[in-house]
């Protein structure tokens, strides 16, 4: 039987869902708390798992080149070492703004996965995504 991988990005956890309401009063002000503890306490609260599932959904729909190789636990030297380029090479690429599609696409590649761009058309009742291909024709899969 054919079952799919768990992607890593299954396990990335936003910020937003640590967010507490922490007094600063004297009472709590010398007191640190572990990640794990933190962790824990947040996720036995009622709803927990749903809210970071539409959290990491919200995430991941607008995620950065950074964040992503981030959240693959890729490092800027490995993936340089991949793409045949220097870790500050990356490092500027990460912070463009205004990318080659053959840059992201090497880029992509080079963390393992595949780049697909849609055109979206939404007219207020349906959203309609159609695969765009540029450049070569994609091979029959």
């Amino acid at each position: 039987m054919l079952t799919a991988a768990k992607s890593p990005l299954e396990s990335f956890v936003p910020p937003e869902f640590y967010r507490l309401n922490i007094s600063t009063t004297s009472s709590n002000l010398g007191s640190t708390k572990s990640y794990r503890e933190l962790h824990d306490k947040v996720a036995k609260r009622s709803g927990a798992a749903e809210r970071l599932a539409a959290l990491r959904a919200d995430t991941l729909a607008e995620i950065g080149l950074y964040e992503l190789r981030r959240s693959l636990d890729r490092s800027q030297t490995e993936v340089a070492a991949e793409l045949g380029i220097s870790q500050s090479a990356v490092s500027q690429l990460e912070r463009g703004g205004d990318l080659l599609l053959s840059t992201l696409r090497n880029y992509i590649q080079g963390l393992g996965a595949d780049l697909q761009i849609l055109a979206v058309f939404d007219d207020g009742e349906n959203e309609t995504a159609i695969p765009i291909h540029v450049g070569a024709t994609p091979e029959a899969v």
